[in-house]
């Protein structure tokens, strides 16, 4: 949900391109809670400011619900980032962050690669600061002030 707030925020004016956010959690709990858009009382007082709980969610009872048109910017679906892709239509952008360092080196390399497969010639991945493709030659880091992303090797595309 803060991806397709600050689309709102920031953005509002390319808000009717194409634009779909997708997550994907490999537990289905998780994916559940993502999609019901619902945040109890104390998880938004942990840093939201009180602007952008109004202007976003809508109250109810304890609970905080994100207003539809944030809602329908994003879609959830239960996924194994090791597994074969389940879409079909290729990413600009892919952020994967904090997520591969709990996997073994072997598995960051499938991820990668199954990355490599969904991201646009031209699209970029972002992940976390402590990670890194570096071990993977089918990316090619940039560094744009200050910030590290990766593009496709040999697409002849540059930062």
């Amino acid at each position: 949900m803060s991806l397709a707030i600050l689309l709102h925020e920031h953005f509002s004016h390319i808000l009717h391109w194409n634009i779909r956010i997708e997550g994907t959690d490999i537990s289905s709990e998780v994916v559940e809670r993502a999609r019901a858009a619902r945040y109890h009382r104390i998880e938004v007082n942990r840093g939201l400011p009180v602007r952008t709980l109004i202007k976003y969610f809508e109250q109810v009872d304890d609970h905080w619900v994100a207003r539809k048109d944030v809602r329908e910017l994003c879609r959830f679906q239960q996924a194994n980032l090791c597994a074969p892709p389940p879409w079909s239509q290729p990413f600009d952008l892919v952020l994967l962050r904090n997520v591969m360092l709990y996997f073994s080196e072997h598995t960051r390399k499938a991820v990668l690669e199954n990355l490599h497969r969904v991201t646009a010639d031209d699209g970029v991945i972002v992940l976390g600061v402590s990670e890194q493709a570096a071990y993977s030659p089918l990316w090619t880091p940039v560094l744009a002030a200050g910030t590290c992303y990766y593009r496709k090797a040999g697409t002849g595309v540059n930062g």
